[in-house]
């Protein structure tokens, strides 16, 4: 059980043990999968509105710039965001939504499904725990594992029951998702885990929130806020710490009259983003006595199994 009040930022990496493509892997995804307009993704983003010339345009700018993410190229160029940026992200994301991937090797989404049933019944599992998740991805795959994971645990409780447990948890997708979930009682039009039907990556494509460059304010982006200010530990987790998503946080805000604790993962960072990281003042209320994100240079199953106790 998780009793103080704690904050999960997803990036990217978090999915990868799950199947997902990290944020430069898309690039090379949606480029392989829409460079020759036979192929069958070329022929759907078509028959879902998608000009032929937009889309041409689209992935040859895409591989002769080699961007880091389809995200931080579309910030610079959001004409192409809803013209076809949103819907060739979609289609190729759900792709990898697959109820086969629960079980890598080591799995972090069941270490903290066991941190957050420690000591508590299942029947709890979003009442008594203090934990919010602030996540980029658009994926639903942490939603989708708890989902799965409770109803083979509790198999006197209808679906809805263990849909709205779920639900109840603060998850906030601050760049949307794919889609709702298609578990009882779901709003209109949902989209069911790794479908890939055409009105599947249709509604996917609306529900996506790719954010131009000089936008630095959105509902998701305060309710995240709001949860980082109350955090006693806040933990990056896979992240990529893109400086447009930091600023986003609004991490220079956060009052340092209020004691808290902020550690990220840092596998895979070069050097200097490393020290560009290092280097982030968090608060504002006294710069000298500001808070640091402290890196970790391992997994995400490292961290949370070896390095902070989640479960205080």
């Amino acid at each position: 059980m998780i009793t103080t009040p704690t904050v999960l930022v997803l990036g990217a990496g978090a999915s990868q043990p799950y199947g997902f493509p990290g944020a430069y892997k898309l690039v090379k995804e949606i480029c392989n999968t829409l460079d020759n307009e036979a192929n069958h993704d070329f022929q759907t983003l078509t028959r879902l509105g998608c000009k032929r010339g937009t889309i041409l345009r689209f992935v040859d700018a895409l591989k002769e710039a080699d961007p880091i993410s389809v995200d931080t190229w579309l910030e610079h160029n959001p004409g192409y965001i809803e013209l076809v940026g949103k819907a060739a992200i979609a289609q190729a994301l759900l792709k990898f939504e697959h109820n086969t991937n629960w079980r890598p090797t080591p799995n972090w989404y069941n270490h903290l499904f066991w941190l957050l049933t420690f000591d508590i019944s299942f029947n709890d599992f979003n009442r008594k725990n203090n934990l919010s998740i602030i996540t980029f991805n658009y994926d639903r795959s942490l939603e989708q594992f708890f989902f799965n994971k409770l109803n083979h645990h509790l198999l006197d409780k209808e679906p809805k029951e263990i849909a709205k447990m779920i639900k109840g948890m603060n998850i906030i997708h601050v760049h949307g998702s794919l889609g709702s979930l298609d578990w009882p009682d779901t709003p209109p039009r949902p989209v069911p885990y790794g479908s890939t039907a055409e009105h599947s990556i249709q509604i996917a494509n609306q529900e996506i929130k790719v954010i131009p460059e000089n936008v630095e304010e959105t509902s998701e982006f305060e309710q995240a806020y709001n949860l980082l200010c109350d955090a006693k530990y806040i933990y990056f987790l896979g992240f990529g710490y893109h400086k447009p998503n930091l600023k986003r946080l609004k991490l220079h805000l956060l009052s340092t009259q209020h004691d808290r604790d902020i550690f990220g993962t840092s596998k895979g960072l070069s050097i200097t983003m490393k020290e560009h990281v290092e280097a982030i003042k968090c608060g504002v209320s006294d710069p000298g006595c500001a808070d640091k994100i402290t890196l970790c240079p391992t997994s995400i199953y490292e961290f949370i199994y070896e390095k902070v106790n989640l479960a205080r």
